[in-house]
């Protein structure tokens, strides 16, 4: 799988963070964590993931009163929620299924239960995630892009592929509040949107990973130009984004690969490509992109 599809976790308890993470390995997924209900609620919304994992007793918000608030919100409704809960008497496995729940596990868990309960609903909601949208953006969301993906290796296209990602966003998020989070992200999809208009002259495809994460694919003789300009847009004009203060400047990664070489099937080979060149762009601090080159 090219792009792993988000997870989210929310559950106070270190332990069993770790426990879930441990059994989602394997899975294509990358686990995003929640404290609280509160929490969850919000990244939900900045995420789009594909399950969530959700812990009854919680502070701030539990697990029943968010499941109830996620299936009132027509934007989260559909995310599957597995919930977890030290309490395993019938009435509150009811309780949890009314609240909303999709599946309920008591604490401790088995493993291997958790697991197939998991790959049960992530089957079920994959296809589902294939029309989904970001709920903040309303661009393609992860699904849509494995599907542009595999269709140009298909078809032996030539496209480059861009990945940005905002440095550090979740870190940020939490310290600035999911609120103004949210509007610098919709900054950032109308800056990619607007830049790609200035870019016309080429067929593109625009989708939103999800939190700060972007995914743009366009003809291979058009995207470091649109690169090079998406940075330096970005170090222009991301400081008026919001008017909460900030703790730190914070800045824009993108990784740019190649599907030249590729043929159909070989998604991973382009994921390792644009991996590489995030972590290369990753190593020095501030706002740059790096460009995957086939070595000769």
């Amino acid at each position: 799988m090219l792009l792993k599809q988000p997870v989210l976790i929310a559950e106070d308890e270190d332990f069993i963070v770790e426990l879930v993470k441990t059994a989602l390995k394997g899975t294509d997924t990358v686990c995003i964590r929640a404290r609280n209900g509160l929490e969850a609620i919000h990244l939900l919304r900045l995420y789009a993931p594909l399950l969530l994992v959700l812990d009854v007793m919680m502070p701030q918000m539990d697990g029943m009163q968010a499941a109830k608030q996620i299936r009132e919100d027509p934007l989260l409704t559909k995310t599957p929620i597995l919930m977890l809960t030290a309490l395993s008497a019938v009435d509150n496995k009811v309780q949890g299924l009314d609240a909303g729940a999709d599946a309920y596990i008591p604490k401790p868990f088995d493993m291997r239960e958790f697991v197939a309960q998991v790959r049960a609903l992530l089957r079920g909601n994959r296809e589902e995630s294939m029309r989904m949208r970001n709920p903040i953006t309303d661009l393609p969301a992860v699904a849509s892009v494995q599907q542009y993906l595999s269709t140009a290796l298909e078809n032996r296209e030539s496209i480059g592929i861009a990945h940005f990602s905002i440095r550090d966003f979740y870190p940020l998020a939490e310290q600035i509040g999911f609120e103004p989070a949210g509007n610098i992200i919709r900054k950032m999809a109308d800056l990619l949107q607007d830049r790609l208009r200035t870019h016309m002259q080429y067929t593109a495809f625009l989708g939103h990973v999800g939190g700060g994460d972007f995914i743009i694919g366009m003809p291979s003789e058009g995207i470091e130009p649109l690169v090079r300009d998406v940075v330096r847009s970005f170090d222009e004009e991301h400081t008026a984004w919001t008017e909460h203060a900030l703790p730190a400047p914070y800045h824009i990664l993108g990784g740019v690969a190649f599907t030249d070489g590729l043929i159909a099937g070989q998604e991973n080979q382009l994921a390792e490509r644009v991996a590489a060149a995030m972590e290369t762009a990753a190593e020095r601090s501030g706002s740059r992109h790096v460009v995957w080159r086939t070595r000769a």
